[in-house]
């Protein structure tokens, strides 16, 4: 889209009536004055594949990042972690309040009456050991943050789709997809400038699992075309999770690196689908 074209779409989200977002093309990122005004830094615009180079993409997802640096801390700051009950220092980062309010929404998922599956729980013990890890050991990892983050929203998202009245396999499958890529994103020894799209990727997802939340208690009509720019965005940015999940696996075999992991290094869990 050229840049009167995306002015054209500037001029009729200003004047639009409902409070909806409106996701613009991709080539908004060609011009920082438009995505500024029309779109800013809270959200996430969706991956397309094909409609932009990934490097560019991954640029974006780096200013991104630099712009929401404070987000992580930011969506754990309502919680109070329970570094005393595990006998550590209340000294410690963000990422192991992160880690700890991850063990703690974990547990809330695995005791609740609607039944996960037996993968789904896997998956959950797979995340705890993780964090346990983490904040036991006081080991430093930068997407440590971000990553448990992204994997708590998501299940406070799960814990509200169970409790639905409708079916949420497909919207739990969803949510499990983003929680194993993070999981796994985590566990590769990658170095920071490596590992900013993923964070960037994570605060994101983690912003927009908690609006789906405030979504899924709205009653108006809004509330339908609110969660259909959600999902976009999560779908789109779960694939960027899942093509970095890619990139990092292959640095990590080309550099000889290994898997960080609990209490010995441990591979990636599977992708959906695996056998």
């Amino acid at each position: 889209m050229s840049r009167w074209g995306l002015l054209g779409w500037l001029d009729d989200l200003e004047d639009a009536d409902e409070d909806v977002a409106e996701i613009p093309s991709l080539d908004i990122l060609s011009e920082p004055d438009i995505l500024e005004r029309g779109w800013g830094w809270q959200r996430l615009l969706p991956y397309e594949y094909g409609c932009i180079e990934w490097s560019e993409f991954k640029g974006y997802l780096q200013d991104y990042y630099h712009k929401n640096a404070d987000q992580v801390a930011a969506l754990i700051m309502n919680y109070k972690p329970d570094f005393y009950v595990w006998g550590i220092s209340p000294n410690l980062n963000t990422s192991h309040a992160a880690a700890d309010l991850c063990i703690r929404s974990e547990a809330k998922l695995q005791s609740l009456p609607r039944k996960l599956s037996r993968k789904d729980i896997k998956l959950s013990r797979a995340i705890t050991e993780h964090a346990k890890h983490i904040f036991q050991s006081g080991d430093e990892s930068f997407l440590a943050g971000p990553g448990f983050v992204c994997i708590m929203k998501e299940a406070e998202l799960m814990c509200q789709l169970l409790q639905c009245k409708f079916d949420p396999t497909n919207f739990i499958s969803f949510s499990n997809q983003i929680r194993r890529s993070a999981l796994n994103l985590m566990l590769h020894n990658v170095d920071k400038s490596t590992a900013i799209p993923a964070a960037a990727a994570m605060v994101g997802l983690a912003r927009e699992a908690k609006f789906a939340r405030y979504v899924l208690t709205r009653e108006d009509y809004e509330s339908y075309m609110d969660y259909d720019v959600c999902d976009m965005i999560r779908e789109g940015t779960a694939e960027v999770l899942t093509r970095l999940e890619k990139e990092f696996a292959r640095d990590t075999a080309s550099n000889g690196s290994v898997l960080l992991g609990a209490p010995t290094a441990r591979k990636p869990e599977e992708t959906e689908g695996a056998v």
